[in-house]
């Protein structure tokens, strides 16, 4: 399980919007100098989530959430490999097939980017259109384990005073 901090910014039911950096989990990782230049700001910048309020957090406390691994990996694999596979895959296959009906190679290699490019703006577009159903499925959210009185991931000399 990844450990990630974060401030209620809002309750909705039985739930809570919760806001953070993406800087403790990544903070150890070996990519995070690729993943914070994708991610703008060098990782720091700030994201909400909806978050099962489960243990009765209240606006402004700090809370410590707890993310699975293997749902993170399988929506980074979901995200970054399917739609470069798609991209591949169509603009190969596109150029294949213009390529045996006879059309001139720099036409088949235009329809291919052309096709590939397609696929992968439709690949993103279902994927979008995939999170909706999966934001629903409660085993794949964050859970919010505590609220925390000191920060979760302290570095000394910080400016927070920890």
């Amino acid at each position: 399980m990844m450990l990630e901090e974060g401030w209620v910014v809002a309750l909705d039911g039985g739930d809570a919007w919760v806001t953070g950096s993406r800087k403790s989990s990544c903070g150890g990782c070996h990519s995070k100098g690729s993943c914070a230049a994708l991610s703008g700001s060098l990782g720091q910048r700030e994201i909400r989530m909806r978050v099962k309020n489960s243990i009765g957090a209240l606006v402004g406390e700090r809370v410590a959430l707890e993310f699975s691994e293997s749902a993170f990996l399988k929506a980074s694999f979901l995200v970054y490999v399917v739609p470069i596979v798609a991209l591949l895959l169509v603009g190969g296959v596109s150029r294949a097939f213009f390529y045996s009906l006879g059309f001139s190679v720099d036409f088949a290699e235009l329809a291919a980017a052309v096709s590939g490019l397609a696929a992968l703006g439709m690949s993103f577009y279902l994927i979008g259109r995939f999170n909706r159903r999966l934001e629903k499925v409660d085993s794949l959210r964050p859970v919010m384990v505590r609220v925390l009185d000191q920060p979760l991931l302290c570095v000394e000399n910080s400016k927070d005073g920890c």
